[in-house]
């Protein structure tokens, strides 16, 4: 086994040669979607993060001498090899709602952090309609593009959420193929720079689905499958660390660590063995 510059681990094939295709490195890829106090009606609790829990998560990243980095350039360093500074860490928050400009943005520039927000390219201004889906009493309001302007203009990048928030893998190919090449047009349009990263609305997907992403020209796109290292092979499926609304401080510092994943890759082993499959 050997370490690279950068920290991550690259494991010999069944050859015993070791190679870039072998590398697994370590990036948490923490993963928000609201930052706020839910309302007592609201039946996803768990997608609510407090200001204060969040606030004070992102105290200790900054404390522990973390970098946050884009999606974009940890795709490109996956590709490449060229490795990412240590203690390195993405933050990402799904769907774009507004309180990621209220409560969020204001945190992450006083710890000087970045971040990426993936963004449902015809809903900007508008509400989270999708969320009637999920059998929430209400719709809540999203960034606007003044708000997307002002966070961009503070250091905060944004990534593709399709453009209606679909599940991709249960929609026609050639609507899902709109779905994620037209979001990326629109939002540059919008935006003014290219866009780099993409995330799978619900989390769902499919291997013809990641590869209409990856010919779209994304860096990178992320799953919700959880787990904190990562190889070249899976760019378009980058595992995250969900947030939970309860999550504890020091469970969020665990997350961070080698054992979360190890206890992540334990559980897929599990559940793989239920189903009467092996994975590696």
């Amino acid at each position: 086994m050997r370490t690279s510059l950068s920290g991550s681990i690259i494991l010999p094939d069944k050859s015993g040669n070791y190679n870039w295709a072998n590398m697994r490195i370590r990036v948490p890829i923490l993963f928000y979607h609201k930052i706020g106090q839910p309302p007592p009606e609201v039946r996803n609790r768990h997608l609510y993060v407090t200001p204060e829990n969040f606030a004070a998560q992102m105290e200790y990243l900054k404390r522990s001498g973390c970098q946050a980095i884009s999606l974009s350039e940890f795709g490109t360093a996956l590709k490449t090899g060229i490795g990412v500074p240590q203690h390195s860490v993405i933050i990402t928050f799904d769907d774009g709602h507004r309180d990621n400009y209220e409560n969020a943005f204001p945190v992450l520039q006083r710890y000087n952090l970045s971040a990426t927000i993936f963004l449902v390219a015809e809903l900007i201004g508008k509400n989270s309609n999708w969320q009637q889906s999920r059998k929430e009493p209400f719709t809540e309001p999203l960034l606007s593009w003044a708000e997307i302007r002002e966070m961009q203009k503070g250091g905060i990048i944004f990534g593709s959420h399709t453009c209606t928030h679909p599940k991709l893998n249960q929609i026609p190919l050639t609507q899902a193929r709109q779905e994620i090449i037209s979001s990326r047009s629109k939002l540059e349009d919008g935006l003014g720079v290219a866009v780099e990263s993409f995330c799978y609305p619900y989390g769902e997907y499919n291997q013809p689905v990641v590869d209409l992403v990856q010919e779209a020209g994304y860096a990178a796109a992320c799953v919700t499958e959880h787990g904190n290292r990562h190889s070249p092979e899976g760019i378009y499926t980058l595992k995250r660390v969900f947030i939970w609304s309860d999550t504890p401080l020091w469970r969020f510092v665990y997350y961070l660590t080698s054992f979360y994943d190890w206890e992540q890759a334990r559980k897929r082993q599990r559940k793989a063995v239920r189903k009467g499959k092996t994975i590696a």
